[in-house]
Formats: C-alpha cells, sequence, structure tokens
C-alpha cells in the first residue's frame, strides 16, 4: 500500500449523462497528477479523541451506540506504519508496532525490514458547527 496526494482543478459541468465531471488538470500550474509520499504502508489507523482527552470507543458513526458523540470528536490521531523497502536488519528480528487505539491492530513481525510509525494529531475545528 501507499500514500499519493494530487491536486485538481473542480469540474462544474455535468456529463451527458447528469453526472457530475472528474476534477481536471487541464495544465494549470497548481495542479499536479498523483504524486508518491510514502510507500510500503503497512497500517493505517484513525482514533477520535473526544472532549475529555480521551479515546471515543467504539468510533462514533451515525448507526452505533455512541452516535451522540460524533459533533464532540475535538483531536483525531492518526497513526501510519511504513516498512523499509529492502531488508533492514543483517538477520531476522521479532520487533512488536502498538497501535494507538486497539492492541489488536498491534504489528508483530519476525523478519529483516525496519519498521517505522508516524502520529500526527488533527485538531478538528468546527465539525460541531450547525
Amino acid at each position: 500500500f501507499a500514500i499519493y496526494k494530487s491536486k485538481r482543478k473542480w469540474n462544474k459541468d455535468l456529463d451527458t449523462d447528469g453526472n457530475w465531471e472528474d476534477p481536471e488538470f487541464d495544465g494549470d500550474a497548481l495542479t499536479y497528477p498523483d504524486e508518491l509520499i510514502v510507500d510500503y504502508v503497512q497500517d493505517m489507523e484513525f482514533v477520535a479523541i473526544g472532549e475529555d482527552g480521551l479515546k471515543i470507543s467504539p468510533p462514533p458513526t451515525y448507526t452505533n451506540a455512541n452516535k451522540e458523540k460524533i459533533f464532540k470528536i475535538k483531536v483525531v490521531d492518526i497513526i501510519i506504519t511504513t516498512r523499509s523497502t529492502k531488508p533492514f536488519y543483517k538477520s531476522n528480528i521479532t520487533k512488536t508496532i502498538f497501535a494507538l487505539g486497539d492492541a489488536a491492530r498491534n504489528i508483530t513481525k519476525t523478519d529483516k525490514y525496519l519498521r517505522d510509525s508516524i502520529i500526527v494529531s488533527a485538531h478538528a475545528r468546527n465539525l460541531g458547527l450547525q
């Protein structure tokens, strides 16, 4: 798996079937096609944090028991775990990469690859405004 970014220009026109047309690049200097950001993604996790600074479990959706908390999310912690492209260690080692929200998502591997995680906290401002 990999993470890419791109920037496209919104096309507000409808096609012949009445659907929105795909975003365009159309030679605009501010647009660009898919660009590889990070490769060899092993896991990506999103953890909702509430007003009290604690993880909301289970994560709120419009249909589950925590649906009333969907507008109370203050921060979303994002963890991306990647591995090296080639073997890093000379011999196999066993290493565990710990997940943020759920121990069942921990990654334990015995091999020669280096794994590392990047953690970012995204503050969810203005989501509760109605």
